[in-house]
């Protein structure tokens, strides 16, 4: 029976793109429209008028917001073993070809916050020796600010702090092989 009836639910989509909707854009986000597929509207706070059968919208936060990445295992200049985790706070600019940035230049904005904030993390622990990142944490978090400042502005994004969250030396534990569930022992029979 509802299989029968299906055809009334699409119809209904059908006509619903036909009638104009009305999206409230609040300040603290930041959106755009693209009209007939390719031509790309950033929209200001406030109402969008739109119609559905030619126009998509996007729409996402822009105001402040922090990114805390997995912590990862590195190894310093002097070979040490350590932990070391990081936290950014940034915040979405709202420039036209930033935001364009942001929504359509990238799928996922989060994801990829997460993998350059990772590569300069990196970047920055494998070049300093355990007690250079010891010393001076002041110097380290600002220099991770500007790094991460540097990367993440292709992305549409300013970043307001970086810092330091976890760093301590570590010993890694790798378990490598062998999949749950599966009994590598020979049966004896």
């Amino acid at each position: 029976m509802t299989g029968a009836f299906a055809w009334i639910g699409r119809l209904a989509e059908w006509i619903g793109q036909w009638i104009p909707q009305v999206k409230h854009l609040e300040c603290t986000d930041i959106a755009v429209t693209i009209t007939r597929g390719s031509v790309v509207r950033v929209r200001s706070p406030g109402l969008v008028v739109l119609w559905p059968f030619w126009t998509s919208y996007y729409c996402r936060p822009g105001n402040i917001q922090t990114c805390i990445p997995p912590t990862k295992t590195l190894t310093t200049a002097d070979g040490r073993t350590v932990v070391a985790g990081v936290m950014v706070r940034y915040e979405f600019d709202r420039s036209e070809e930033s935001v364009v940035r942001a929504l359509i230049e990238t799928d996922s904005v989060e994801d990829s916050l997460a993998d350059e904030v990772c590569a300069v993390l990196c970047a920055l622990i494998t070049s300093k020796t355990f007690s250079e990142l010891m010393e001076d944490r002041t110097a380290i978090n600002r220099s991770l600010t500007g790094r991460i400042s540097t990367q993440l502005s292709q992305y549409g994004v300013r970043v307001l702090r970086a810092q330091l969250a976890d760093l301590g030396q570590c010993i890694n534990l790798n378990h490598t092989g062998g999949r749950p569930g599966v009994n590598y022992e020979e049966d004896e029979e």
